[in-house]
């Protein structure tokens, strides 16, 4: 089964003040938007802030990304003799 690259375009900071974009490879759509999902978890990120700014928080909200913010996919060549092309597989699949 062929992999590919899936592009999701959650936020565009062209259109305002924060932007989020994630490329996922995987089998399916729904695999990577599990994937995605997955990796953000539902944590709050937060980043070390250097000279008179208190704090920034980044809050995301995984179960809002959906299908519909993937904008683009491509077809990736992989080498099915390599472990990591079923790395996690099963996993993401549920």
């Amino acid at each position: 089964m062929p992999k590919f690259s899936y592009l999701f375009n959650v936020a565009d900071s062209d259109e305002g003040p924060m932007g989020l974009c994630a490329r996922v490879d995987a089998n399916t759509p729904e695999a990577a938007l599990a994937i995605l999902r997955w990796r953000i978890g539902s944590d709050i990120q937060r980043f070390k802030v250097i000279g008179g700014l208190e704090y920034i928080y980044v809050y995301l909200n995984a179960s809002e990304i959906t299908l519909d913010d993937i904008s683009e996919w491509e077809t990736e060549e992989y080498d099915e003799n390599d472990p990591e092309f079923y790395e996690d597989e099963d996993y993401y699949e549920k």
